[in-house]
């Protein structure tokens, strides 16, 4: 950590953030910066990797009947989900500025193709003092962007692409790997690597990202698949579930489903994941859940 310990001026979310209840963490971890945990509403210890890969969460915002996108044009991100919730927002950049890498999948990179996975880039209050909490907790100033993706073909021309400061890993298959590298085109600070012969085994990723990029602390913006696999795969810790109080149904227009919080995973009774909560926040009528992913033996 840095030597300075006092934190730029925080406003924090227009919301409060109410604590309904915080049954506290035992793992041992990087404690919250006392400013931060002040308008948090309590400790958040940053957990330490964990059987060789990076300490790993998910974010998300989903509706109250459990999806996560409305699937129109223009309308596919989770931010017509979060319907104006700043406290959701807010707690979405304190996630990216802890942690030293942000996975999405190329379905999330195309749909929201003028995305940067970046505190600064939602436009949150506190932006500055999100910028200190990753000096201050040793991080990089931008964190390493990872695109999961089986086939290898990515938007060549998405936002994230043009910036020369934010270092880029494609995680794809044997068959992806030719259209991978293709995508970047040979872009500075690239590296594509293949994890798997017909899909990505995230958790292997995750050991190489540690290993070979120092990266302790992972964490994970979608899509819904990409969560299935790493769920599939026993590669998540933690979920941030901000549940907001709008329904969504089904596509307005054909009917069909829309996504849910998890898609393209199968489990059984008995050997399912299990999501344990830990804590439970109020911001006007959202509900902000951590929860920590627990796998039967």
């Amino acid at each position: 950590m840095s030597a300075s310990a006092d934190a730029p001026p925080l406003s924090g979310p227009a919301e409060d953030l109410r604590v309904l209840f915080d049954d506290g963490d035992d793992r041992p971890g990087t404690p919250l910066h006392r400013a931060f945990a002040e308008v948090y509403g309590g400790a958040f210890d940053l957990p330490d990797p964990v059987d060789g890969r990076p300490f790993t969460s998910i974010n998300f915002v989903v509706s109250r009947d459990g999806r996560i996108s409305f699937g129109e044009p223009g309308e596919v991100g989770g931010a017509s989900v979060n319907g104006g919730c700043v406290a959701d927002v807010w707690m979405m950049a304190l996630l990216r500025a802890r942690c030293d890498a942000v996975m999405v999948g190329d379905g999330t990179l195309r749909a929201e193709s003028d995305h940067v996975w970046t505190p600064s880039h939602l436009a949150v209050c506190d932006t500055g003092a999100f910028e200190w909490l990753r000096s201050h907790e040793g991080r990089r100033p931008v964190a390493l962007h990872v695109f999961c993706s089986l086939t290898g073909e990515l938007p060549a021309d998405a936002a994230v692409f043009g910036r020369d400061d934010i270092e880029i890993v494609v995680a794809t298959t044997e068959g992806g790997r030719t259209a991978a590298a293709a995508s970047v085109r040979g872009r500075p600070g690239t590296e594509v690597v293949t994890m798997g012969e017909q899909r990505v085994d995230t958790l292997a990723l995750g050991r190489w990202l540690l290993a070979e990029r120092g990266v302790r602390s992972l964490l994970c913006e979608g899509g819904p698949g990409l969560y299935g696999t790493m769920l599939a795969d026993g590669a998540v810790d933690d979920e941030f579930v901000t549940l907001a109080p709008t329904y969504i149904g089904a596509h307005a227009s054909t009917g069909a489903r829309r996504p849910s919080l998890v898609e393209g995973a199968s489990f059984l009774p008995g050997r399912a994941p299990l999501s344990i909560p830990i804590s439970l926040r109020r911001a006007g009528h959202h509900l902000l859940l951590r929860s920590r992913i627990e796998v039967p033996t």
